[in-house]
């Protein structure tokens, strides 16, 4: 992905951009790519995740729900989900969406 850094884009990951960004401004960046890339689930992973640092979990949660089950993120989404519905008291949710990660890795100790 690129990032805006004076007046040139350059090129770095998403974990970079995360780390290196306030969360308000690597949303930003994240909107961009994700107007040219809709399909990249690393971008909705990392957006979800700035979004919940931003305590906007009404949009960290559409973004979570995005990834399909299936990509590489998708476990960890679930986490996250879980987490917000948490945060929501919407504890059957949080629930389900626990029951779906653990789904994928029944034997994941973080998650148990």
């Amino acid at each position: 992905m690129f990032v805006l850094t004076g007046r040139k884009r350059t090129r770095i990951d998403c974990d970079q951009a995360f780390n290196a960004l306030a969360p308000a401004r690597a949303a930003t960046e994240f909107n961009l790519v994700l107007g040219a890339e809709p399909d990249n689930y690393r971008v909705h992973y990392y957006l979800g995740t700035a979004y919940s640092e931003l305590s906007d979990y009404d949009k960290a949660a559409d973004e979570f729900r995005r990834i399909p089950e299936g990509n590489e993120h998708y476990v960890e989404s679930r986490l996250q989900l879980a987490y917000i519905y948490d945060k929501q008291h919407d504890y059957d949710q949080a629930l389900t969406a626990l029951n779906q990660a653990l789904a994928k890795k029944p034997d994941d100790a973080e998650i148990l």
